[in-house]
């Protein structure tokens, strides 16, 4: 057997179950995601908090508006005390197909401080929702016919609005929408899409690129970016186009 001293591992300080601290008061994170939302529906989430102090603490929002409701359930909060944030996503109210990301601000002892510090970053997907569909509409649905890539080629750097067009076609009998086109990236300053094509025709999809990063020219190489479009295709509703260009 194995002679000797057993040192005991030093204690461990416990994970903190509050890590957000806004005022007086402890949160257990100051980020809501609702994940995919189908258009119709209502997501509720809630955020935990407590009051770690010897006072009185007490909790109100400030919230976005645009389809976010929300409350708190305990608005004095006595030491040693937890209550809840809860938020509400309704996606009949919004307008966006897509990413949304909406931010609500908790008032803490009366402070309405609209900082960083007391702001909680709500986000949500909203996509359609087929699944009432009877079999002939199904049948009869928009089928989007679109490449998966958009390829600029050898562009010059240190340029603005640089465009490029592709067609695209609705393959089917009901008329094809083009809800959305999500963009996040700064090299691509705009995309814009016929909105409404109609059974068996084009449509044309159009993208503007930057070569200009951080106020200079890009620097050589191949680059590649992606937007996504949400339409009402019951299987091709989101689709990602990829962006491609050149700098020699």
């Amino acid at each position: 057997y194995i002679k000797g001293e057993v040192i005991p591992k030093p204690a461990q300080p416990a994970p903190q179950s509050y890590p957000i601290k806004m005022g007086a008061l402890s949160l257990k994170t100051n980020n809501v995601n609702f994940g995919t939302i189908k258009k119709g529906q209502a997501v509720t989430k809630e955020i935990e908090y407590a009051n770690k102090t010897d006072k009185d603490v007490t909790v109100a929002l400030i919230l976005p508006g645009k389809g976010m409701d929300g409350q708190v359930t305990l608005e004095v909060v006595k030491p040693n005390e937890t209550g809840k944030l809860v938020f509400v996503f309704n996606s009949n109210l919004q307008k966006l197909y897509g990413p949304i990301e909406q931010q609500a601000y908790v008032v803490v002892d009366g402070k309405k401080l609209t900082t960083a510090d007391y702001r909680i970053t709500l986000k949500a997907e909203v996509v359609e929702d087929f699944s009432k569909m009877t079999i002939a509409e199904k049948q009869s649905a928009p089928i989007l016919d679109i490449p998966g890539t958009i390829d600029f080629g050898v562009v010059a750097a240190g340029k603005k609005n640089i465009s490029k067009s592709i067609a695209f076609k609705n393959n089917n009998a009901n008329a094809l929408l083009i809800r959305r086109i999500y963009n996040a990236n700064p090299a691509i300053l705009n995309c814009a899409a016929t909105g409404t094509v109609k059974a068996n025709k084009q449509g044309v999809l159009t993208v503007k690129l930057t070569t200009i990063q951080d106020g200079k020219p890009m620097a050589a190489g191949q680059y590649s970016r992606q937007i996504t479009l949400y339409t009402n295709d019951p299987q091709r509703s989101k689709v990602n186009i990829t962006v491609k260009w050149t700098i020699q």
